[in-house]
């Protein structure tokens, strides 16, 4: 019995996990120079559950976010990092569409990163 009562448990927990999984976006510099994942100042993911792309920055700077569908851009905004350091995004009322993040930074530098929702 208690072997039953740790397996439903073990499940619930990794079910709950499941449940909050985002899909890593990799975001790329464009044009690409070599940079490594661990130079580029974003990071994306999308939940798919929640219907939420989120975007987490490493460097203090000001930059040009916009998240472009196949309708358009759906959200377009400067961002203060010195303010916020992740930015979420509802892509709820457009699901089903190929996405794509473009991000730019003060100097001019675009990095992109591509999802599907």
């Amino acid at each position: 019995m208690k072997l039953v009562k740790a397996f439903i448990l073990a499940f619930s927990i990794v079910g709950g996990l499941t449940h909050s999984y985002a899909e890593e976006i990799p975001i790329h510099l464009n044009p690409s120079d070599g940079k490594s994942k661990d130079e580029v100042p974003v990071t994306g993911g999308y939940d798919n559950d929640s219907k939420e792309l989120a975007l987490k920055f490493s460097e203090c700077e000001v930059y040009d976010v916009a998240v472009i569908g196949t309708e358009g851009i759906v959200f377009s905004s400067k961002v203060d990092v010195k303010n916020y350091r992740e930015v979420r995004v509802r892509i709820g009322a457009y699901d089903g569409e190929a996405y794509t993040v473009v991000v730019t930074d003060s100097k001019g530098r675009v990095y992109e990163g591509d999802f599907f929702a």
